[in-house]
């Protein structure tokens, strides 16, 4: 294995969440020998102000890691700002970056899966980062794909990546549209209407949400450049309750997905139609999951007019 690659960690106001994270990611085997970069957001407005707090207390306690940065925002640059600035700094700094959020509790191998993904792939130009989450061991054997997944395009759970991918990141919306649209990608892009990427890509660009992952899956998308998924997972989100900042209710939640307890070791995937074209298949299920019953629908749109009347989005 060559050098590890730095832990960028991006946390904001929830402290049994970070709580949960922390422990697991120092449980991991290669923990006492990597480095990791921690940036805590500023706090939105007094309701945040202890939660900040608390978690920047439990950030000054942290140990278990070869050694510890800490950054803290002076103020709320928000959670796409904090997370494209940080990832920036540190991969352009190392060449290479593992890349966490506060809602992710990863498994004992992840580190190691992670460090020799980033080996396995880093001069396949066309891959655009290696993922840790998995939401595949459910259709592995259905579609052939034990060995792994690649999905065209990028994701946002549990990632890695290097500065030869990343500086392919565009962070103007409206160019990715113009793009997406000029070369029909639309369709492809949207999974076969699966999943709307392209309407987030559009609220993006009018100012109704702020997601640096959609951009980055955009941009991916557009280098023709995929990404390496494991066929079990290593990483289980915990986030997505009423703490998140983008919560939706889901009766059952296809982001919690089971955690192998196990050594996973990286496989070397060749780009081809045929595995391109099964790990689509595989992809277009998963987010089929994502489609509400109008019973979601209902409650979805109730708690979206309660967050609004209380100014708490993010």
């Amino acid at each position: 294995m060559k050098t590890l690659a730095p832990v960028v960690l991006f946390t904001y106001n929830r402290p049994k969440h970070l709580l949960k994270t922390l422990e697991a990611l120092r449980n991991n085997d290669l923990a006492s020998q990597t480095e990791i970069y921690i940036y805590s957001d500023g706090s939105r407005n007094e309701e945040s102000n202890n939660k900040v707090r608390e978690v920047r207390e439990i950030l000054n306690r942290l140990s278990g890691f070869k050694n510890i940065h800490l950054t803290f925002r002076e103020t709320n640059v928000g959670l796409a700002a904090n997370i494209i600035n940080g990832v920036t700094e540190i991969v352009n700094k190392f060449g290479k970056v593992i890349v966490l959020e506060d809602d992710l509790v990863t498994s004992p191998y992840f580190l190691k899966f992670m460090n020799q993904a980033l080996d396995t792939y880093e001069n396949k130009g066309r891959i655009s980062q290696v993922v840790g989450y998995s939401y595949y061991e459910k259709n592995s054997k259905k579609y052939n794909l034990t060995d792994g997944v690649l999905v065209r395009g990028a994701d946002c759970l549990g990632w890695g990546t290097w500065s030869r991918a990343w500086e392919k990141f565009n962070p103007n919306s409206s160019v990715l549209i113009e793009q997406l649209e000029k070369q029909n990608l639309v369709n492809e892009f949207n999974f076969d209407n699966s999943y709307n990427y392209f309407e987030m890509l559009k609220l993006q660009n009018k100012g109704q949400i702020n997601s640096w992952a959609i951009r980055w899956m955009a941009s991916a998308f557009l280098e023709e450049m995929y990404t390496y998924y494991p066929s079990k997972s290593l990483v289980i989100h915990i986030g997505n309750d009423s703490e998140a900042s983008n919560y939706f209710f889901k009766s059952k939640d296809p982001l919690r997905v089971p955690v192998c307890q196990s050594e996973i070791i990286p496989k070397v995937l060749e780009l081809n139609e045929d595995l391109i074209q099964r790990s689509r298949l595989a992809h277009i299920a998963y987010l089929k999951k994502f489609q509400p019953s109008l019973l979601e629908k209902i409650i979805r749109k109730v708690y979206g007019l309660l967050r609004k009347s209380v100014n708490i989005t993010r």
